[in-house]
């Protein structure tokens, strides 16, 4: 495996981890809270897809890549501008003499921006960094490679060439 693809490997994973915390965190703890009112499709179903379509992503797809990328892009910007948008009113009237009033009050935007900038961050390195395209191609040959050994093995055991398989 050169650097490239190492570098790509850790980041992947890195990348991979946090959006799958980030993604998996509100449904965990809205079905903890409030079991009886939870929306299944917007909150158990939709981050369940979006989960499952990032843990395929380690077959080094890259019509999953540039999926998973642009959603992240997109759910990043709509956590992000509603966390500025709560920001910017408290910028406007900021005290300094209210002391820890000024952070209660912004923390929740700040949570949204920062959630929001983590993945619009992630998905732009899912579509344009060289290390992580290094490790998805590799990632594809590999899954080639491997695929066309095994069918090179079973047409030595049956003496008879096999029809590849999509």
């Amino acid at each position: 495996m050169s650097d490239p693809e190492r570098r790509g490997r850790t980041l992947f994973f890195v990348v991979a981890t946090l959006l799958i915390l980030d993604t998996l965190w509100p449904p965990l703890a809205g079905l903890w809270q409030n079991f009886p009112n939870v929306a299944w499709f917007s909150g158990v179903i939709r981050p369940l897809i979006y989960t499952a379509l990032i843990c395929s992503l380690w077959k080094g797809e890259p019509i999953l890549v540039q999926l998973v990328g642009w959603l992240s892009v997109i759910s990043g910007l709509q956590t992000a501008l509603p966390g500025f948008r709560l920001l910017f009113p408290l910028v406007l009237v900021w005290r300094p003499e209210a002391g820890r009033l000024n952070l209660w009050l912004a923390l929740p935007g700040l949570l949204m921006l920062s959630f929001g900038v983590l993945r619009v961050v992630s998905g732009f390195l899912l579509l344009f960094s060289p290390s992580l395209k290094a490790f998805f191609n590799a990632r594809q040959f590999s899954l080639l490679m491997a695929e066309a050994v095994r069918r090179l093995e079973s047409e030595k055991a049956t003496e008879e060439p096999v029809p590849p398989q999509p």
